[in-house]
């Protein structure tokens, strides 16, 4: 299962449901919890359902001094489970999030895109 929200100020839920569809095909299960998802609600879901992964999509990201907290509050509220955020806003914010463990995959490239959520989740059960 594979949980996936749009970032807490993102109201745009299509490419959030595109990649849903996407990973459907590939096999996966998801869970979506939709546009401007609060780091609260992903650690609730998080903790109620165990997915194996976390996909957040942010089309536009947020001014730099908020972005950090969001990405440190995200990051935070996945625990060990890996996490990997898409969309066009995710480049722009890619140092915050490596530099919390996150995985930022290219905004369109569907195929990326699951191959680094199935590598996060063979690393974690190596781990385990």
């Amino acid at each position: 299962r594979v949980l996936l929200a749009c970032f807490a100020e993102d109201e745009h839920t299509l490419p959030m449901y595109a990649i849903a569809l996407h990973l459907g095909q590939a096999a996966f299960r998801t869970v979506s919890l939709g546009a401007r998802t609060p780091p609260a609600a992903i650690r609730q879901a998080t903790e109620a359902l165990e997915p194996v992964c976390v996909g957040l999509s942010v089309t536009i990201a947020p001014p730099p001094h908020r972005a950090r907290e969001l990405v440190d509050a995200y990051a935070d509220a996945c625990g060990s489970v890996p996490w990997v955020v898409g969309g066009q806003g995710a480049a722009g914010l890619e140092s915050f999030i490596t530099d919390r463990g996150g995985v930022v995959v290219p905004p369109d490239d569907v195929r990326q895109t699951i191959r680094t959520i199935e590598s996060s989740i063979a690393r974690r059960r190596r781990r385990a």
